[in-house]
């Protein structure tokens, strides 16, 4: 095992060396690079929290709780940044580990090692390591929470599945699109504590850990904006994207610019309200917009939909397809990268949607693995598609919806294709 891991790390630096010499990811400290949005609009989340723990709009505690520390210490200067890549890394290099345990055990130390080699040499999770997002550290809890799913199947201690929930509803507050899943599994939690294991207390405390991450944050979103929401992202996601691709395609236009004019026109609208209204009288109106599509053109609207699922599966990483041209140390294999991270994302796609046709066929044809790891393998499954089929909010994102789920879905195929093993006590 030692041996193998020192091999992975030498591979990881060997690839984090070859990104900074073809794309340059270590300048990437200037504060000139990130102009996106979103990247300073996490910082400014740091920021609220730090002004006595007020609510970003868009953003939720989870990645601003992490960005508060080197925002305090450094400001936004290039320690700043070097201090979130740093951790970032090894944040991934964490999932990794876990990942490598997680298969090792239910397969072999061999096969383990080709599988987390098979997630490393795609080098979108490099580069996503080296941006102020939410990509690895979400990784990183979400890994843990299936780990500690594990843990419960080898231990039997209740424990270990209050961790899991714990680690999805901090995960939650970095990327809220998770909420609804969230939701499920607490319920889901929730009674099989109270039914099958006749725990009280830990039925309660999964209350308890909700309430205390994504209650509090919805609580003070309460307080600032006057709704229980945990994030208005979805709001603005709908609108700008779904709803839009669905609207040029009922008249016919080009979607990227009847996005920007639907922008204008939002803006006109709400600009002159306090900025703390404009979100609950924009989620009015997206809710009522999507109501009309949905009842009125729900083909388009599907249409629409589909697009964008596809658009996020033939498309790489769009941070190495929008880095600075001038910047850039060589662009010939720039572009060659960002076409491997391309066939990565659609092969990982292809194989989601063959693994969801074999479960079926397994169902209908009552061949299902009658092991005892069949709930955390499905478990996977259900989150790989869960977190592919809601990036169809959005277009043009690329792999970064897709990443999160790739390392669940190759654990799935190492879980779900062993027998079991007598480690595990159910």
């Amino acid at each position: 095992m030692k041996k193998h891991f020192s091999i992975l790390f030498f591979v990881y630096v060997t690839i984090v060396l070859f990104c900074n010499y073809t794309l340059g990811i270590f300048h990437l400290t200037a504060v000139e690079y990130h102009k996106s949005f979103d990247t300073f609009s996490y910082i400014d989340a740091a920021k609220l929290m730090l002004n006595g723990i007020k609510p970003h709009s868009l953003r939720c505690f989870g990645y601003a709780s992490f960005l508060t520390l080197p925002y305090t210490l450094f400001k936004l200067t290039p320690a700043f940044f070097w201090f979130v890549y740093i951790v970032q890394n090894i944040l991934l290099l964490l999932s990794f580990q876990f990942i490598y345990k997680i298969i090792a055990i239910y397969s072999n130390a061999r096969k383990a090692f080709w599988a987390v080699m098979l997630l490393m040499v795609n080098i979108t999770y490099v580069v996503f390591a080296f941006h102020v997002m939410t990509e690895i550290s979400f990784l990183f809890l979400m890994v843990g929470s299936f780990y500690c799913i594990h843990l419960y199947f080898v231990k039997q201690q209740s424990k270990h599945l209050l961790l899991s929930f714990l680690a999805i509803c901090i995960a939650t507050l970095f990327r809220p699109g998770l909420i609804h899943f969230t939701l499920l599994f607490g319920i889901l939690l929730a009674l099989f504590l109270l039914i099958k294991k006749k725990k009280w207390v830990a039925f309660g405390l999964v209350f308890l850990i909700f309430l205390t991450t994504i209650g509090f944050q919805a609580c003070k979103m309460h307080e600032q904006f006057g709704m229980y929401k945990i994030s208005f992202i979805d709001d603005v996601t709908m609108y700008r994207y779904l709803n839009s691709s669905t609207i040029a395609k009922i008249e016919g236009k080009d979607k990227l610019y009847l996005m920007a004019e639907r922008d204008r026109l939002l803006y006109l609208k709400l600009k002159n309200i306090d900025s703390d209204k404009a979100f609950i009288i924009n989620h009015e109106i997206v809710k009522n917009e999507t109501s009309r599509l949905i009842t009125n053109h729900w083909n388009s609207f599907l249409y629409a939909f589909a697009e964008n699922l596809f658009t996020n599966f033939h498309t790489g990483n769009t941070f190495i397809r929008d880095l600075p041209e001038d910047k850039i140390i060589n662009h010939a294999i720039r572009k060659r990268l960002f076409d491997y991270t391309r066939i990565w994302n659609m092969l990982f796609v292809i194989t989601l949607f063959l693994m969801n046709l074999l479960i079926i066929f397994h169902f209908i044809s009552k061949e299902i693995h009658k092991n005892r790891i069949l709930f955390l393998s499905l478990f996977l499954l259900i989150f790989c598609d869960y977190s592919y089929i809601t990036s169809g909010i959005s277009f043009f994102q690329g792999d970064r919806f897709n990443v999160i789920w790739m390392p669940m879905l190759v654990m799935f195929i190492f879980i779900y294709f062993n027998p079991r093993k007598n480690i595990l006590k159910v």
